[in-house]
């Protein structure tokens, strides 16, 4: 019995600590994120969407076509940080950014041109998925 109270302890422990390293790391080196969703729809033929909820590529057709959309990422607020991009969703591996763990300066920004480049293989159907924008200090 006292054998399973002490890995009861140090399982717990080992929880806590990785909560309180996670934690740490995130309020000293994380200065800010954004997240921009995006979808693509696969289909026959060309069709755009210039809404501006989130990065829509439009319909690309399934032959194998490109669709690109930008963003302009700034530092609104830090002396300098580090820009990470990722992407997330079902078919994250199709899209491309043009640039990715850069720098910016205090005000200084960047637009960035992420392309969506459908495989001529793919499926006819809607995709959707999330771009992480994270700012962290160098």
């Amino acid at each position: 019995m006292e054998k399973k109270k002490v890995i009861f302890f140090m399982v717990v422990f080992a929880i806590v600590l990785i909560g309180s390293i996670t934690l740490t790391y995130s309020k000293l080196f994380i200065l800010g994120m954004k997240e921009v969703d995006f979808s693509v729809k696969v289909g026959d033929n060309v069709g755009l969407n210039v809404d501006t909820d989130q990065l829509y590529f439009g319909i690309v057709p399934k032959v194998g076509g490109v669709s690109s959309r930008s963003i302009f990422i700034q530092n609104e607020a830090h002396s300098i940080a580090k820009v990470h991009i990722k992407s997330y969703g079902e078919k994250k591996e199709w899209l491309y950014a043009s640039k990715n763990n850069f720098f910016l300066k205090k005000e200084e920004g960047e637009n960035i041109e992420f392309r969506m480049k459908v495989p001529k293989d793919a499926e006819p159907g809607t995709y959707e998925g999330r771009i992480l924008i994270i700012f962290t200090r160098f």
